[in-house]
């Protein structure tokens, strides 16, 4: 939809006699003006070919022609460029696949190595596991042997203050006992009753 505008209400000026003429001609320049603008701004396809636009032309500077040295010594120029580039690209794309198999080979070793320390882990866990129950069962046998020299070491006697003898033979131990238990005869001998050893 087209927007109309309405031109604004002309202001009454005072006009003298002398400059009548002028403004006779001033006013029609406004009235021109005023219309042309709500031509613009009112139709919906202004007559562009009538309106009068300053606009310059660009002129394009002409070449005169171009040197066929230039251009060889440039297509040669980008024939060196193109082979140093793909001279870089080879060495680029041979390190690459060196490092692809550098990094091939360190996944290999680092799966190996993740598998052993599984392993060692299951390893150590079943070692602890023994280890326990090789204590316990050290600790029982040592509770045993206790017992066992307790229950051995009941029926004896211990005799003490006798000077050693070397040569500790069963016939010497026996002749000793013998002696002890005569000294302990006589002395007992007084309350009334032998006392045995």
């Amino acid at each position: 939809m087209p927007i109309n505008r309405t031109p604004p209400p002309a202001s009454p000026v005072p006009v003298s006699s002398d400059d009548t003429s002028q403004s006779q001609t001033s006013r029609t320049r406004a009235i021109d003006a005023i219309e042309r603008t709500t031509k613009l701004h009112s139709e919906s396809a202004p007559d562009i070919p009538s309106l009068t636009l300053n606009v310059t032309e660009r002129k394009e500077r002409k070449h005169d022609g171009v040197n066929p040295n230039i251009m060889s010594y440039m297509s040669e120029m980008f024939s060196v460029y193109t082979n140093e580039q793909a001279k870089h690209f080879k060495d680029l794309q041979t390190i690459v696949s060196s490092i692809k198999e550098q990094n091939d080979e360190l996944k290999k070793s680092v799966d190996t190595m993740s598998i052993m320390y599984d392993e060692f882990l299951s390893r150590i866990s079943v070692l602890e596991e023994e280890k326990r129950q090789d204590r316990y069962i050290i600790q029982q046998l040592q509770e045993k042997i206790e017992n066992m020299e307790r229950k051995s070491r009941f029926p004896g006697i211990e005799i003490r203050n006798i000077p050693k003898n070397n040569e500790e033979l069963k016939e010497n131990l026996c002749n000793t006992v013998k002696k002890i238990r005569g000294v302990f005869e006589y002395k007992f001998s007084g309350f009334g009753h032998k006392r045995r050893v």
